[in-house]
């Protein structure tokens, strides 16, 4: 990873960290963070510890000294407190309103990059884009149709028919992901995720004005990898301050549900490869012994 590869994901993980709602995080709820805003990023290859225990705080030492401060503990974890954090005066419903901006075409918000505090932040229709002020144009409807298209490119034939034969060729974008929703739920959940990833693609050539120079489009990079974040992925993590075990467990709970459904989304996507490899592909495939053995018992 080069180094302006570095500085970018460092930038979009300290703007991740400010539009948290808390001031306290733990080391593992950073580790999401990072590979949430910064999935390229291989934190062990950077600090050069392959294996074992330390490789995140020797990360946050190098990289993140001057935003994240260890105070203690939780539970068996380490607590950090974001230095310099404002709670509640840019909670995540402020930095993910300008991705659902984004992703709203008909939203009647105006995204713009404000070169005098070199901030993404919304328009509203009172108000006028200024000499100051740089707009970014949000997803339109076109771009919307032209990724679920790419995507019904990526589900298998008979699926793709399946689908087609269940709402129609036209179908309008609601009745689709109802379809979706009640029928094909692995679909549904693949299309969750194919979409965020594809709409950020979107956001991120935005970014590449030509009227913004390099350090101005790295702020609004990381800004918007951060308001991606906020709007799904921080909405689900736990508030420090409550810490019985009754909340734990709430906490714990959503993170479980979330592992199970990428597992399945992920079996699902193994199954289509499968179904669509050549023979002499099927006998490459490398499975571990213990795994074809406990395919063997079931079969039996």
């Amino acid at each position: 990873m080069s180094n302006n590869a570095i500085s970018s994901s460092i930038g979009a993980i300290r703007a991740a960290l400010e539009s948290r709602p808390d001031a306290q995080i733990t080391g593992s709820q950073v580790y999401s963070l990072i590979e949430s805003v910064a999935p390229d990023m291989n934190v062990r290859e950077i600090v050069e510890i392959p294996t074992g225990p330390g490789a995140l705080t020797k990360f946050i030492q190098l990289y993140l000294p001057d935003t994240l401060e260890r105070v203690g503990n939780k539970g068996g974890d380490i607590l950090y407190a974001i230095i310099g954090h404002a709670q509640q005066v840019s909670g995540p419903s402020d930095t993910s309103s300008i991705w659902r901006a984004f992703v709203s075409p008909g939203s009647s918000a105006t995204i713009v990059f404000d070169t005098n505090t070199e901030k993404l932040r919304l328009l509203h229709k009172q108000e006028q884009v200024g000499d100051k002020l740089v707009e970014i144009p949000k997803a339109t409807n076109s771009e919307h149709d032209a990724i679920r298209n790419d995507f019904h490119i990526t589900l298998p034939q008979e699926e793709a028919a399946r689908i087609q034969a269940e709402v129609g060729v036209n179908a309008d974008f609601q009745s689709w992901i109802e379809a979706l929703k009640s029928g094909f739920p692995s679909v549904y959940r693949a299309w969750g995720i194919y979409r965020r990833s594809k709409l950020l693609e979107v956001f991120l050539e935005r970014a590449k004005l030509p009227k913004l120079d390099l350090k101005q489009r790295e702020d609004i990079t990381s800004q918007i990898k951060a308001s991606n974040y906020a709007a799904y992925e921080g909405a689900k993590e736990p508030k420090h301050h409550d810490a019985t075990s009754a909340t734990t467990k709430r906490t714990q709970q959503p993170r479980l549900e979330m592992l199970v459904a990428e597992v399945a989304a992920a079996r699902e996507l193994v199954h289509r490869a499968v179904n669509l490899m050549a023979h002499d592909e099927l006998r490459a495939i490398k499975l571990p012994l213990g795994v074809v053995l406990d395919a063997l018992k079931q079969r039996d």
